[in-house]
């Protein structure tokens, strides 16, 4: 399933932080270890994202752009089956046209070592949305096409997750804020109560 939503506001979340088994990047102070290939002007810029800074990339007809999440969100993500994994997205400004292609923008691949899976969050042809715009997708075997044993198997040891940021053939200048990956509900709420727990087992007795 993707979801929309024009103009959101952010979760309050620490910028590029795992907080309450949360991941995100806020792009607040930075790309914040991600990297962004194929662009000739990827950049980020302190201010006019959703809100504070984000990751803008000027990018002309080159191989197909992507970005490259950091360390943060590698390794094992087991506990986000059946989470949400979503990013905000803009087009700032458009000169190419429309590109179908399957590497078009917000396609999202995640990979452990040779095997993959990506889903295209980012619907149609031209890029995102001409203003701030939540995408995102279910972490569920069925929404990237694998079977259950697969699909633990792949979130057992991620070894990269790329966006892809081509929107257009031709040259066009994109945003993306906010990527974020969350647990499934309720999983936060399990994991603080067992945390609580073990922490009264290991109280000494007075």
């Amino acid at each position: 399933m993707i979801v929309q939503r024009s103009i959101v506001a952010p979760v309050a979340l620490a910028c590029s932080a795992a907080h309450g088994g949360i991941l995100h990047t806020g792009f607040d102070a930075g790309l914040e270890g991600w990297v962004i290939t194929n662009t000739i002007g990827a950049q980020w810029q302190g201010a006019g994202g959703n809100p504070g800074g984000y990751a803008h990339i000027d990018n002309t007809e080159q191989l197909i752009a992507y970005m490259f999440a950091p360390i943060l969100f590698l390794g094992d993500l087991s506990r986000f089956d059946g989470g949400v994994l979503s990013f905000d997205a803009i087009q700032l400004g458009s000169g190419g046209g429309p590109w179908d292609n399957f590497e078009n923008f917000g396609r999202v691949i995640i990979r452990s070592g040779a095997t993959s899976a990506s889903r295209d969050l980012v619907p149609g042809i031209v890029g995102p949305a001409t203003n701030w715009t939540t995408y995102s997708a279910s972490l569920t075997a069925t929404e990237w096409g694998m079977n259950d044993a697969q699909w633990l198997a792949l979130l057992s040891d991620v070894t990269s997750i790329s966006l892809c940021v081509e929107g257009l053939f031709g040259p066009e200048i994109n945003g993306v804020d906010n990527f974020t990956i969350l647990p499934a509900p309720g999983a936060s709420a399990l994991m603080a109560a067992a945390l609580a727990l073990s922490a009264r087992r290991r109280r000494p007795a007075v």
